[in-house]
C-alpha cells in the first residue's frame, strides 16, 4: 500500500536546509527551490481563503450579505411594481386580512421584507406570508430564524440622554449612579428587565448583573451594521408596535416544501386554493433557467389556483439574451397565448421589460 502523495518539492527544501545548517551557509532568499516553496506556500494560502469564502457564502449570514447587495437595487423596482395594485385591492376589503404565497422564495429574504411592507398604514390590509421552497425546511428555515434573531438584535432597547441608539450587546457606560464605585466604568447592554420595563440588565466586565435605569447609561462604541436602510427602517417601526417577533414566527410556521418542478407537491398548498392576495416568484430563472427554461409555465399554473378573484401575481427575473432561450420568458405575447390556451384566467396588469429585467404584474 502506498501512502498518500507528497509535495516534491519538500524533501528538495528539507535537503537544501540541511546543507546550510551543516556548511554554516546562510539562507538564500534567491535560491530557485526557495522561490518555488515560496510560490506554492502563496497557492495553499491563496486556495484556503478561496474555501474560507466559499463557506461563509454558504451560511445565512453569507447568503443574506449577497442578497442584500442585490436587493439595493431590486426592492425598490419590486415595490413600485406592488404599491398601487395591493392599495387598490385593499380599498374594496379594508381591515381584512389574505394570504400570500412566495414561489421559489430561497432564503425567504424578498418574503420577509414584503411582510414588513405590506400591512397597515402601507396598505388597508395585512398579507399573510407563507414562504414555499423545495428545500423550505432547511436552506429557507434557517435564513428565516437568521433573520429573525438579527432583527432582534438590531432592533435597540432605548435611547440615551445624547440621543444615542443603544442596541443589544452595545458598550454603555455606566453614570450619576448612588454607588459612586460604578460610575464611569463600561458593561454591555443585554436586554430589557423583564420585570420593569423601565430599567435594563447590564453585565459588567466582572460578570456582575445590573438593573439600570436608561439615564444611567451612557452609548459607549458605536455600531455598524451592513443591513440596508429600508430594511432597518420597517424592522424599527415593526419592534415599536411589538409586531416583529409575531411576523418571524408567523413565517416559520408556514414555510412549506414545494418544487415547482414536481406537482405532487403543490397539494401542500392545496388549503390556499381560490384564496390568496397575491403570489410572487422573484429570480427563479435566474436560479434555474438554463436547466428549466420553461419554468415560469409553471409558475403561472400553480398561481392561477391560488389567486382570488382581483388578485395579482408578480413576476420577475432577468432578461434572456435570445428568444428561445428560457421557453419566451418575457415575450408577452407568447405567455399571454400560453394563459390563454390553458384557461389561466390571468391577464397582465403591469409589465416592465428592459434588456436586464422582466417584471410583470398580473
Amino acid at each position: 500500500m502506498t501512502g498518500p502523495r507528497s509535495n516534491s518539492s519538500t524533501p528538495m527544501v528539507a535537503h537544501y536546509i540541511d546543507n546550510c545548517l551543516l556548511k554554516r551557509e546562510p539562507f538564500s532568499v534567491d535560491d530557485p527551490i526557495l522561490a518555488r516553496m515560496k510560490v506554492r506556500m502563496g497557492s495553499i494560502a491563496a486556495m484556503t481563503e478561496h474555501l474560507k469564502k466559499q463557506e461563509y457564502q454558504r451560511t445565512p449570514r453569507g447568503k443574506m450579505d449577497r442578497l442584500r447587495q442585490v436587493a439595493r437595487q431590486e426592492y425598490p423596482i419590486l415595490t413600485r411594481a406592488l404599491d398601487k395594485p395591493l392599495r387598490e385591492f385593499f380599498q374594496t376589503r379594508n381591515g381584512n386580512t389574505f394570504p400570500a404565497v412566495d414561489l421559489a422564495a430561497n432564503s425567504g429574504y424578498y418574503t420577509t421584507q414584503f411582510a414588513f411592507r405590506y400591512r397597515p398604514p402601507h396598505i388597508g390590509g395585512t398579507l399573510e406570508w407563507c414562504p414555499t421552497d423545495k428545500r423550505a425546511e432547511t436552506k429557507t428555515w434557517d435564513c428565516l430564524k437568521y433573520l429573525a434573531q438579527e432583527a432582534e438584535d438590531n432592533a435597540f432597547l432605548f435611547e440615551d440622554s445624547n440621543g444615542g441608539r443603544v442596541f443589544r450587546n452595545d458598550k454603555v457606560e455606566l453614570v450619576d449612579l448612588d454607588r459612586y464605585e460604578f460610575n464611569g466604568k463600561e458593561a454591555i447592554a443585554l436586554e430589557r428587565d423583564p420585570k420593569n420595563n423601565d430599567r435594563f440588565r447590564v453585565q459588567m466586565e466582572d460578570n456582575l448583573r445590573l438593573r439600570l435605569k436608561s439615564n444611567n447609561l451612557i452609548k459607549a462604541d458605536q455600531r455598524e451594521t451592513e443591513v440596508p436602510t429600508y430594511e432597518k427602517k420597517q424592522q424599527q417601526v415593526l419592534a415599536s408596535m411589538g409586531l416583529d417577533k409575531a411576523i418571524f414566527a408567523g413565517l416559520l410556521g408556514r414555510t412549506t416544501t414545494l418544487d415547482l418542478l414536481k406537482t405532487e407537491t403543490w397539494s401542500n398548498v392545496s388549503e390556499l386554493k381560490d384564496k390568496c392576495a397575491l403570489v410572487t416568484c422573484i429570480n427563479l430563472l435566474r436560479a434555474i433557467g438554463k436547466d428549466e427554461p420553461e419554468a415560469w409555465k409553471n409558475v403561472l399554473d400553480l398561481a392561477s389556483r391560488l389567486l382570488l378573484p382581483g388578485g395579482h401575481l408578480l413576476q420577475y427575473d432577468e432578461t434572456a439574451t435570445d428568444d428561445t432561450i428560457w421557453g419566451k420568458y418575457g415575450n408577452v405575447k407568447a405567455m399571454k397565448e400560453y394563459v390563454s390556451a390553458n384557461s389561466l384566467h390571468l391577464r397582465v396588469h403591469n409589465e416592465s421589460i428592459d434588456n436586464q429585467r422582466v417584471l410583470l404584474v398580473w
